[in-house]
C-alpha cells in the first residue's frame, strides 16, 4: 500500500513540476526534488540500482536549477526611487547551431559512456537505447536549468524512445505518464515560445 502512494505521489510531483517547470516558476524544482526522491526509493526497494543513481542525479539537478534560477532572479531586482521593485523575471536563452551541435556531440558521449557500462551488465534489455535516454536525459536537465529554449524538442526525442522502452518491457503505467510527458512537453514549449517572444519585444 506504502509503495503505491509513493508512486503516484511522485507522479503528481513530476507533473506539478513540468507545469511550474513551463511557466518559469521556481517552486518547480522543489516538486521535481521530491518526486526524483520518492522515485529513488522506490527503485531501491525494487532492486533497480541504476535508476536509484540516475534518481540521486536528477535530485543534484534539481537543487542546481533552483539554486541558479533564484540566483538570477535576486540579481534582476531593480532599484527604483521608492525602493527595490523585485522584478524576478528569468531569462529564456537560444542556442546557436553550432552549440546545439556541440551539446548533441557531448550527449552522445556520455551515452557511449553509459553504454559501455550498462552493456557489461548481464540482464541489461536494450542496452543502446536506454543508454541513449539515460546519457541525454542528464545533459539536457541543465539545458532546462540554463533555461534554453529547445530543451522542450530534446525531451520529446528522449520521451519518444522511453515510451517505446517501456511498452517493450511491460511498464505500460510508466509508458502513459511518459505520454503525458510529451503533452507537457509540447505544452511547455509553446509557453516558453510566447515567454521568449515577449521578451524580445
Amino acid at each position: 500500500m506504502l509503495d503505491t502512494v509513493i508512486e503516484y505521489t511522485a507522479v503528481l510531483c513530476n507533473a506539478i513540476y513540468l507545469i511550474l517547470i513551463s511557466q518559469k516558476k521556481i517552486a518547480g524544482w522543489i516538486f521535481g526534488v521530491l518526486a526524483s526522491a520518492l522515485m529513488m526509493y522506490s527503485c531501491l526497494r525494487a532492486g533497480l540500482n541504476a535508476e536509484a543513481f540516475l534518481m540521486l542525479f536528477y535530485i543534484g539537478a534539481g537543487f542546481y536549477g533552483y539554486y541558479a534560477w533564484k540566483k538570477e532572479s535576486e540579481e534582476s531586482y531593480i532599484d527604483t526611487v521608492d525602493g527595490v521593485d523585485r522584478n524576478q523575471d528569468i531569462q529564456i536563452v537560444q542556442w546557436s547551431l553550432l552549440k546545439h551541435l556541440l551539446f548533441i556531440a557531448a550527449c552522445a558521449a556520455l551515452s557511449g559512456l553509459v553504454y559501455l557500462i550498462v552493456n557489461e551488465i548481464p540482464g541489461s534489455k536494450k542496452p543502446l537505447l536506454d543508454s541513449f535516454t539515460t546519457g541525454f536525459a542528464i545533459l539536457v536537465t541543465f539545458m532546462v536549468a540554463v533555461r534554453e529554449l529547445h530543451n522542450w524538442l530534446y525531451w520529446l526525442v528522449i520521451n519518444s524512445v522511453t515510451i517505446y522502452l517501456y511498452l517493450n518491457r511491460g511498464m505500460e503505467v510508466y509508458a502513459y505518464q511518459t505520454i503525458g510527458f510529451q503533452v507537457m512537453a509540447i505544452y511547455g514549449y509553446y509557453q516558453w515560445i510566447q515567454l521568449y517572444k515577449n521578451q524580445k519585444a
